[in-house]
């Protein structure tokens, strides 16, 4: 997972909708570019690389678009960070 993937994936566990509590399968309004820190060019790619890795899916179009965190997005985020506090 690399830095901005796990910005997305940050996002879809504690943005406002959410707030960590249960965001597995919850969607939630679609990223902007200011709440992760990148150029819309960037979030594209990034985002779409997460849907590839099958962290998170995305549905809709437009206003209606949302970001919904996967088991396997979640689950790669806290496996990382538990490794990372061991080292």
């Amino acid at each position: 997972m690399t830095d901005l993937e796990k910005r997305v994936i940050e996002y879809c566990i504690y943005n406002d909708w959410n707030d960590g509590l249960a965001p597995v399968g919850q969607p939630t309004k679609f990223i902007d570019e200011r709440d992760v820190h990148m150029t819309p060019g960037q979030l594209s790619r990034v985002v779409s690389s997460c849907v590839k890795k099958g962290f998170v899916t995305v549905n809709g179009k437009g206003k209606d678009k949302t970001i919904t965190l996967l088991d396997a997005g979640e689950d790669f985020y806290f496996f990382q960070k538990i490794a990372r506090a061991e080292n």
